[in-house]
């Protein structure tokens, strides 16, 4: 049974189904501790709208894992997108000391050398941020992206922890290019500007000028990687990709270029910039979209894939939202 959001929200008020699904993100983040289980118990407690909306959150969940069933790709791509739900509700919860940490990690960054070394800093976002570098690189950090930084005698050091950044170090001499280390694998810039991404198992590698020396603690060794190439590290093995139709970095310039994309990769792109949760079942991620989507606007680009492709958007409150392919 297929549940519309006009007939599951109509009879409870949209700000009580949006502290439910605030709920539901806080317990499904993998962070939540007792405190958080006795409060939503509280709040459960408070009426019989607040247990109803719920109740409603929980058979919306229920229903979309009976519907991923046996489909392990779609199974994948939707605990990647939740994941990246959870971290934009956590940055949203704590974006004042993400601010903090930014400034701070801000200040030492930019100061010129004295002793050579830096103290790593923690930079945490919850939208897209630019930070320039000591030694020239400019670093673009995507939303829900976590990164420690460091300079050792003019060269930054950077650990990509979560998310997605790009490095153009098109300015930074040959002594100052930078390092990213991201799970076990290292990257060293040999040219100019290139997108690495961190997800649950993997690193991804796009650059989009000059070259990328990638170094797996592992058994797969060295590989370089030249501009219009797409690599993919796994479990010690480095392995080039085909072109997945999104242009690398155009996020930085607020936008989504897809030409013949699968819609599903287009959705994770729209859904890292909105908090709450965006869901899409595998018949629907599997359609092919070419077209440019501003992600200053994610109802609207929501809005222009229902219009030209055949699936259908539910919206229960601004929280939870699914692709269905009709």
């Amino acid at each position: 049974m297929r549940m519309r959001a006009s007939s599951v929200a109509n009879d409870i008020p949209e700000s009580v189904l949006d502290r439910a699904f605030h709920w539901a993100v806080v317990l499904g983040s993998g962070t939540a501790v007792r405190a958080d289980h006795d409060a939503l118990e509280h709040w459960l407690e408070q009426s019989e709208a607040n247990r109803s909306a719920w109740r409603r959150v929980q058979a919306v969940e229920q229903e979309f894992s009976m519907a991923r069933t046996g489909s392990r790709a779609a199974s994948s791509a939707l605990q990647r997108t939740a994941r990246g739900r959870r971290m934009r509700s956590r940055a949203a919860v704590g974006s004042a000391i993400g601010v903090v940490l930014l400034l701070a990690g801000l200040l030492s960054l930019l100061l010129p050398a004295s002793t050579g070394r830096y103290e790593r800093q923690l930079v945490a976002v919850d939208q897209p941020r630019l930070i320039r570098l000591a030694g020239g690189t400019s670093l673009h950090l995507d939303a829900a992206t976590t990164v420690s930084v460091s300079v050792q005698a003019g060269r930054p050091h950077l650990m990509l922890r979560d998310g997605r950044i790009l490095v153009d170090s098109s300015a930074a001499s040959v002594d100052r290019k930078p390092v990213i280390d991201a799970a076990n694998t290292r990257f060293r810039a040999l040219g100019t500007r290139f997108e690495i991404s961190r997800e649950k198992r993997s690193v991804g590698l796009s650059v989009l000028h000059g070259r990328v020396a990638i170094e797996a603690d592992e058994a797969g060794g060295q590989q370089v990687a030249a501009a219009g190439e797409r690599w993919r590290i796994r479990s010690g093995r480095i392995e080039r990709l085909a072109d997945d139709g999104l242009t690398p970095g155009a996020w930085v310039d607020g936008v989504i270029e897809a030409d013949n994309a699968r819609l599903g990769d287009v959705l994770d792109a729209i859904g890292r910039q909105r908090s709450g949760w965006l869901r899409y079942d595998a018949t629907a991620a599997a359609l092919r979209v070419t077209g440019v989507f501003h992600l200053s606007d994610t109802d609207a680009a929501l809005r222009a894939l229902e219009q030209s492709l055949p699936v259908r958007v539910d919206r229960m409150s601004g929280w939870w939202v699914t692709v269905h392919a009709k």
